[in-house]
Parts: structure tokens; sequence; C-alpha cells
């Protein structure tokens, strides 16, 4: 079921569909909670995942890796580089934050999206908790003309990150907002001069030997 969804939703992203088949295949991918699977590796902190490449794959057989690794293995077709340290300094990726600080509740400013994107009227996806953006960027950079990408990302350095990606591949149809969705989603979206095509809400769990419960939960 986990591998099925997973294909059905990188040939919905990459090969545009209906609006209403769009809609459908969002719908049930956010509803859906998969069920909690244990795995026991051989060897401590190797992690399985339904879209990990066969590249990845390999390397796991191979050496311990961190999950850190493994994402730019993964997206290492990209070419991004961590050498940002000029601009950013060391991005040291805390994996953990309180979204009910009183510091992200205040809702994020709605950007002009026609300085955003080069068309703010095409479709939008909305990654929530994009995390490095990786994966948005490897989205946008394979489809240029059929859709705008936004991350929303309550770490600011990833997100600062992000942009110094995006600005080097001079991608003009992505971009990472620095807010806490809980607050900031809605009104986004709202304001969106486009129609919203779809959400990517991932959850990973922590603890070793566990894969994820559910790519996606209601919220």
């Amino acid at each position: 079921m986990t591998t099925s969804l997973c294909s059905q939703f990188f040939h919905a992203v990459t090969n545009p569909l209906p609006m209403a088949t769009k809609q459908a295949l969002s719908a049930r991918i956010l509803k859906l909670q998969f069920q909690r699977s244990i795995i026991r590796p051989t060897q401590p902190h190797y992690y399985q995942n339904c879209c990990y490449s066969n590249t990845v794959n390999a390397c796991i057989g191979s050496k311990e890796l961190r999950s850190t690794d493994l994402v730019a293995l993964e997206y290492a077709e990209l070419n991004l580089t961590d050498k940002t340290s000029g601009e950013l300094g060391h991005v040291r990726i805390r994996q953990h934050v309180n979204p009910l600080s009183s510091s992200f509740s205040v809702p994020a400013l709605v950007p002009n999206w026609k300085e955003v994107f080069k068309d703010p009227t095409l479709p939008l996806m909305v990654d929530i908790g994009s995390g490095s953006g990786r994966f948005l960027i490897w989205l946008a950079r394979k489809n240029p003309d059929s859709g705008n990408y936004l991350g929303i990302e309550i770490r600011q350095k990833l997100v600062r990150r992000a942009e110094l990606w995006v600005k080097q591949m001079a991608l003009g149809n992505i971009y990472f907002l620095f807010a806490n969705a809980t607050v900031s989603f809605r009104q986004l979206v709202l304001e969106y001069p486009g129609p919203l095509m779809f959400v990517s809400i991932l959850t990973p769990i922590s603890r070793k030997g566990i894969t994820s419960e559910g790519l996606c939960r209601r919220h």
C-alpha cells in the first residue's frame, strides 16, 4: 500500500492530472494513516523508505550512514553544496522546535506572489515542514513550467540555506518561507492567486528502528 501511494504521489506531481483527480488523490493521502511497521535492522541507524532510490539502498548495505547522509545521497543529482558558511555560518540542524512557543505564534507575512514566482497563476504545491528543501527543489527543477512550489519550514537556518540553493540554481517556480504552518498556512493559501494543487506533510519518527508510521496525517 505504501509503495503504491508513493508511486501515485510522484506520478501526480510530475505528470499533471485533471484538478478533480488531483484533489481526490490529495485527500486520500492526507487522510490515510499507514499501519506502523517495525524494522529491526542488523546494524543501527539504517533506514528504509518506500521513496528511496536504488542508489541509497545500495549505499546502506555497504556502511553505516546517518540520516543526513542518506538525504544528501538521495538528491546527489542536484549538486547542492553545504559550503554556505560565508553567508550562513555552519548550518546545524535542530531536530525539534516547539511550535507552541510565543515566538512562533505570529502569522508570517504573505509574500508578494508576483515577486516570488515567475508565473503566480500556476497550480501550487505546498510542502509543510520542508526541512532541507531538497525534495521540493528536485520537484521544481523537474517541473519548471507546470507548477509552483512553496516550502514552509519552522527552522530559519534551513530556510535561508534553501533560499541560497534556489538562487544558485536560478529557479523561478519555488519559494521557501520561515513560518509556523499551524498559524500561517490558511492565509498563505487563501491569498495565492492560483489553484492549490497538492499539500505534502511528512511525519518522520525519531525513534531508532521504526519506519515512518505515516507519510501524512490528518491535521
